[in-house]
Formats: structure tokens, C-alpha cells, sequence
């Protein structure tokens, strides 16, 4: 499995997490954030946990903590930006 795809690269926050560490996002993909719902039931609060415990991973301090809380606004924001933008401009 490819691990990275030019991160730094990207255009927007969600596109550097996608193609950051991409073995790992996978794993926390299937095992924490599908299994607790997704994006069917309760989306941002998975979301959420699913980065709270990714810092977690990465180390018990609480810099890694809110990196990955202040990632997972972040990507809660975009998607949100970018829903409203579409339902407005487009009306889809």
C-alpha cells in the first residue's frame, strides 16, 4: 500500500489529509469511524473521536491531542464550506 501521495502538494486541508499517511488514515477509516456510524449516523461527532483518538496514537500529550482536534475542525469546516457552496450556487 502507497503510505504517501505528495502531501504537500495538496490545494486545501482534506486533500493533504488524504494523501498524508494514507496506511494509517486507512485503519482509523475502517476500525473507529465506520464502526461508530460514519456518516450516516452522527457524521462531525465521529469524525471528531476519530481524531481525538488518532492523537492519541500518535502520543498521550496533549499537543498531539488538539493538533488532531484543531485537524478534525478543520475538515468538519471544509466539507461544511463546501456543502453550503454547492446547496447555494448550484442548488444541488
Amino acid at each position: 500500500m502507497e503510505n504517501f501521495r505528495s502531501p504537500y502538494f495538496a490545494s486545501s486541508i482534506r486533500e493533504f489529509w488524504s494523501r498524508w499517511h494514507i496506511s494509517l488514515s486507512t485503519w482509523f477509516r475502517d476500525y473507529v469511524y465506520i464502526p461508530s456510524g460514519g456518516n450516516r449516523k452522527h457524521h462531525y461527532i465521529n469524525l471528531m473521536i476519530t481524531s481525538i483518538i488518532s492523537g492519541l496514537w500518535h502520543g498521550a500529550n496533549w499537543t498531539f491531542i488538539f493538533a488532531n482536534m484543531f485537524n478534525g475542525l478543520n475538515r468538519k469546516d471544509a466539507r461544511k464550506f463546501t456543502n453550503d457552496l454547492l446547496h447555494e450556487v448550484l442548488g444541488i
